[in-house]
């Protein structure tokens, strides 16, 4: 395989084969074997590929649905006249400004089990104690990202 292709290309090119990487550049495939739709039939019946495919699903149809109606309605409301319109205005361009790492740092500490502020608001309120795991626990773990990436997009 030439390392001159596009990625997509080089995916489509060896799904239908079984091939040993020795390491993950695209261009050092050895022992490549044409099986044609072979992969396509175990993942079929692979368990982890459904699943993932789910929550991709939801991932994706709960992120959309959110930052639509989310982004209509904040459309809406800014579209008033109100005070600190212009303030309110320029903290919402902070999810752009905010560099993708630095807002990962950031949610990581937010969504950290022992020290996230979430967490210290609900063991103060005598809420939860302690507070959960909000990326040890799948469904929490994807109603997190979920809001984090409305965030982002809103």
């Amino acid at each position: 395989m030439s390392a001159s292709l596009s990625p997509s290309s080089w995916i489509v090119s060896t799904s239908p084969t079984a091939s040993v990487f020795e390491t993950v550049v695209p261009s050092l495939v050895t022992d490549s074997v044409f099986v044609g739709l072979a992969n396509f039939a175990a993942d079929a019946h692979d368990p982890v590929f459904w699943k993932v495919a789910a929550n991709t699903f939801i991932y994706t149809i709960a992120a959309t649905l959110l930052k639509m109606v989310g982004g209509l309605g904040l459309a809406l409301a800014m579209n008033q006249d109100f005070k600190f319109k212009n303030t309110i205005r320029a903290a919402m361009l902070l999810p752009f400004i905010v560099p993708t790492v630095l807002s990962t740092i950031a949610w990581m500490w937010i969504l950290d089990p022992a020290f996230a502020p979430v967490n210290w608001f609900l063991r103060y309120f005598k809420l939860a104690d302690p507070g959960p795991a909000w990326l040890g626990n799948p469904v929490l773990a994807m109603v997190s990202l979920i809001a984090i990436n409305v965030w982002r997009g809103l």
